[in-house]
């Protein structure tokens, strides 16, 4: 069955906000960046570092909406994605969602997060060829110790951000990056398959 009319448009008006969410996000990545390859001044490495990890958590809340918005407006049972009662409540969890049994949210960390909509992606739309093992993970697992760090600082020398910190961040950015490029990809991909179902109902 898919969606009416109604539900279509809704589905179509909230993508958009997504993806106008991911070009303000990436915009300030590119800024940022620039800026930090420029100077080594640490201020601008620290700017940096947060807003690749607004990207990170920015496109994983946009992930988990995307999701249930395909579930509440008839989208993912046309395409035929399932998901499970578990995945689903993760993924309510970290937009904030009241839940129905009246237990507060348990916020998922970064890691974990990724993982999760990762392998949600992988399932729906193929490989991702973004792997938890290796030099890339353990990249990205330690760029999200650094940004921990510089905004949860302890001492001065916590703000500062070395060259091979920096290097590590951009490895980090450029897996996730591409790998949710992909994901994105195919949810579009799928969506279009939808459009095309509904032209011909």
């Amino acid at each position: 069955m898919t969606p009416t009319h109604e539900q279509a448009t809704e589905l179509f008006k909230r993508t958009s906000d997504f993806k106008t969410l991911l070009d303000v996000l990436h915009e300030d990545l590119l800024r940022t960046a620039t800026d930090a390859r420029d100077t080594d001044d640490h201020y601008h490495r620290r700017a940096y570092v947060r807003s690749v990890f607004a990207y990170v958590e920015g496109t994983l809340s946009g992930t988990d909406r995307f999701i249930l918005d395909s579930l509440e407006l008839g989208a993912a049972e046309a395409l035929g994605w399932a998901l499970t009662p578990e995945e689903v409540q993760k993924l309510s969890d970290n937009l904030q969602l009241p839940r129905s049994d009246g237990k507060r949210p348990r916020f998922l960390m970064v890691e974990p997060h990724v993982k999760l909509v990762v392998g949600i992606g992988e399932r729906l739309f193929g490989s991702l060829q973004m792997r938890f093992e290796g030099g890339e993970w353990q990249d990205f697992q330690q760029a999200v110790k650094t940004r921990n760090r510089t905004i949860h600082p302890k001492r001065a020398a916590d703000l500062q951000l070395s060259d091979e910190e920096m290097q590590q961040v951009d490895r980090a950015r450029d897996w996730y990056r591409f790998g949710m490029q992909r994901w994105l990809m195919g949810a579009l991909a799928a969506y279009k398959t939808l459009v095309g179902k509904r032209s011909q109902a």
